[in-house]
């Protein structure tokens, strides 16, 4: 993969940190989507 377009991938992964989903955790608190996102991956 070419840097520039990991570079760019980073970026746009970055942005999801700050978009908060409608569904809530276990504890009662709303969760990133970058949270969601991580915990798939680890299900992946």
């Amino acid at each position: 993969m070419e840097i520039r377009k990991f570079l760019s991938f980073m970026e746009e992964s970055e942005q999801l940190k700050s978009v908060l989903r409608t569904a809530w955790t276990s504890t009662g608190r709303r969760e990133s989507t970058a949270e969601h996102s991580w915990r798939l991956a680890l299900f992946a």
